[in-house]
């Protein structure tokens, strides 16, 4: 396994904004105080060390990384940060040639969607990639993970987050006696089927066909096998394998786990989450996004249900995730050339990649 990391996110974006002039478009229409903040934030960064991303990627080395993620949702933010990182490409080119491999995940959050249903979106959704892979081509990445079914419609098709509510409803309506009990059952039961006959129709006979389509386009400029299809905090274990088995079937893809969106969505009410997930999927997997996930709050619905809150993105070893166990069924299903990315946003990721080290070397 090849251990890697996203960038320090703490460090790395006030390096980028004290470095774009305070005069660009970028900070032109900010108000009094943001400006004020922005300029104590450039003074501040000026007399900061290991701030600059030579420095950055050192530490990381040092600490034991071999592989760094980079963002596009950090770099479409405007033309001036774009431009930042295209002027950054002498480094992250230096420290390719001394062993570094990179990664690219397509954006997430700024609206590409290789799935959508309007042509004209998806369309534009295929470009923008094409585009940031030509862009970061020289750096020859080895995975481009990609978010699918990610947009908040989905989530709100999401059974698991609607059934709490629903519970509520009903018993709001509904006597709690022997009749009621039974027209609430009924009434849940509908809700649920109707809800997976949309998610179904909309997921297998529209979403995964423009996905095919799209894949075929990017298939053009990149090798598909490079694609990693990541799975999201509201796709269970079944609904994941709705959405990836035609596109396994019919293309090359990979698949990225993410440890974190795996434990929000199923672990709780199946311990085997990760055991079913590697087992079913470690031959094509080519990536994980490594991150603990902790116990934030506790949620009652105005019965005797409670769900546990989980979040994520957190260090190793600071949540509840056994990580000898999961490191070692990656070892014992995947590549051998496996990328293990730590994604501790708001977190400095030099502690989790020497724990992840240390557990490689105990297994």
């Amino acid at each position: 396994m090849r251990i890697g990391s996203i960038l320090n996110m703490l460090e790395l974006v006030p390096a980028i904004l004290a470095d774009i002039p305070s005069k660009s478009q970028l900070f032109s229409k900010l108000n009094r105080k943001d400006k004020f903040i922005l300029g104590v934030l450039s003074f501040a960064e000026k007399w900061r060390k290991n701030t600059r991303l030579a420095d950055q990627l050192n530490k990381l080395r040092m600490a034991g990384a071999e592989h760094i993620e980079l963002s596009p949702d950090l770099m479409e933010l405007s033309p001036e940060v774009f431009t930042w990182w295209i002027n950054q490409l002498k480094t992250l080119d230096q420290f390719k040639k001394s062993g570094f491999t990179y990664s690219l995940h397509v954006m997430q959050f700024l609206g590409t969607h290789p799935d959508s249903p309007v042509e004209i979106i998806r369309q534009a959704s295929v470009e923008s990639i094409r585009e940031m892979v030509e862009a970061f081509q020289c750096l020859n990445p080895v995975s481009y993970p990609l978010h699918l079914l990610s947009g908040s419609f989905f989530n709100y098709l999401d059974f698991h987050t609607l059934d709490p509510m629903l519970d509520k409803e009903l018993s709001s309506h509904f006597s709690r006696n022997f009749t009621g009990k039974l027209i609430r059952m009924a009434g849940r039961q509908i809700v649920r089927l109707s809800v997976d006959f949309i998610r179904d129709i909309i997921t297998e006979g529209i979403a995964v066909e423009n996905v095919l389509k799209s894949l075929k386009e990017i298939g053009s400029f990149v090798p598909l096998s490079k694609i990693g299809i990541e799975n999201l905090e509201h796709q269970d274990l079944d609904k994941f394998e709705q959405i990836v088995r035609p596109l396994l079937k019919e293309t090359e893809v990979s698949i990225v786990l993410d440890t974190g969106h795996l434990a929000i969505r199923s672990w709780l009410n199946d311990k085997r989450c990760f055991h079913k997930f590697i087992e079913r999927y470690g031959p094509r997997m080519i990536e994980v996004h490594i991150h603990d996930v902790i116990p934030v709050a506790s949620i009652s619905y105005g019965s005797k249900r409670q769900d546990t809150v989980l979040q994520d993105h957190k260090p190793i070893g600071s949540g509840i995730l056994n990580f000898k166990e999961i490191l070692k069924l990656l070892k014992n299903n995947c590549r051998e050339d496996l990328l293990v990315v730590v994604e501790d946003y708001y977190h400095d990721p030099v502690p989790s990649i020497k724990r992840i080290r240390q557990i490689l070397q105990e297994i």
